[in-house]
């Protein structure tokens, strides 16, 4: 439904395109809670991860090296904790 109108959407699914916009606002709205949760629970996942005894895991030194480097996400939480 990607560069769709909400009319074309509405037409699409079967619904006003008042429904459609408030739908697809309401969807948005959704998202973003479980990103935000997602990015701001983060840490305790990674820690959690990184508690973990893993003898029987071999990871690779291409893998290993994109540890060290800063994860994407931490410019998303950053700009998230100030909103």
């Amino acid at each position: 439904m990607e560069g769709l109108s909400h009319k074309e959407i509405g037409l699409q699914l079967g619904i006003s395109e008042v429904n459609a916009r408030v739908k697809l606002n309401r969807t948005k709205e959704k998202l973003q809670k479980l990103l935000n949760h997602w990015v701001m629970n983060f840490d305790n996942l990674k820690s959690e991860w990184d508690g973990e005894k893993a003898d029987d895991v071999q990871i690779p030194d291409a893998v290993a090296k994109l540890q060290i480097a800063k994860h994407p996400l931490a410019q998303l939480k950053a700009t998230m904790k100030k909103s």
